[in-house]
């Protein structure tokens, strides 16, 4: 979502970002619960769990809650520390701010997101 924007434009978004640290075992997201923020994890490693097995693991620069930013929802995984952790957050207010705010911003974020699909669509079509 972040790709393809200028250093303005990310030196911008990261003004609005909180830093946080959280000791391992704490859960960041629950899976069903309303999402309202994107996270970055700086430091640490989580696990990400859908209906209580752990599907995934993730560490420095893994990212996740994009989609809440775009379109609130329910969380579809738990996001649990497995290390103490430090995350970058930026909530949805913030976001709406941003795009409502910055010039350009909204258009080459969604340039942004049409090009993910557009690559996640061409490795389905390969699979099939």
């Amino acid at each position: 979502m972040f790709t393809g924007l200028s250093k303005r434009h990310l030196s911008l978004i990261s003004k609005h970002m909180d830093q946080v640290q959280f000791k391992a075992g704490k859960v960041l997201m629950q899976e069903g619960d309303m999402g309202r923020e994107f996270l970055i994890l700086l430091k640490g490693t989580v696990k990400v769990k859908r209906k209580g097995r752990t599907i995934r693991k993730m560490s420095k620069g893994s990212y996740f809650g994009e989609i809440s930013l775009i379109s609130p929802g329910e969380r579809t995984a738990t996001v649990e520390a497995e290390t103490d952790v430090d995350l970058l957050v930026l909530s949805t207010s913030s976001f709406n701010y941003l795009l409502d705010n910055v010039n350009g911003l909204a258009k080459k974020m969604l340039v942004a997101v049409c090009d993910y699909f557009r690559t996640q669509e061409d490795a389905l079509k390969k699979q099939i």
